[in-house]
């Protein structure tokens, strides 16, 4: 199962970025002398977890894509993302949309039910 906080996302999401991060930080410069100066250490949080989906294949209803929404507008709003068995504590990605969601089909008047396709969301590990 995959929920953020309360709102229970769909199964077809995955975590896209899972690999494309280093807890490692490093700055390598150069003294007057030609010698070089390495600065190493580990980063403690700011970890990307975006999760992606195709196209098609992620829906939530407008009441779950809301819900998306009132998180996002909370600023710095700590909340629990639960992937499968894993769990983090993250927040929205800073300077960056929250997520991104349309409607399947074009109703009026547009209800709670109606379904939405969700291709991203946007967090980091904190």
């Amino acid at each position: 199962m995959i929920s953020l906080n309360s709102v229970v996302l769909p199964p077809d999401l995955f975590w896209s970025d899972e690999f494309g991060w280093t807890p490692v930080a490093s700055a390598l410069e150069y003294g007057t002398t030609g010698s070089a100066f390495v600065d190493v250490s580990k980063k403690k949080s700011g970890r990307p977890i975006t999760l992606s989906a195709e196209s098609d294949t992620c829906w939530l209803t407008r009441a779950d894509v809301l819900a998306l929404k009132a998180l996002a507008d909370l600023p710095g709003k700590e909340m629990t993302l639960t992937l499968y068995e894993r769990i983090f504590t993250v927040i929205f990605a800073p300077g960056e949309k929250p997520f991104d969601a349309e409607p399947v089909w074009q109703e009026m008047p547009v209800v709670d039910d109606d379904k939405w396709v969700v291709t991203a969301l946007r967090l980091i590990e904190i």
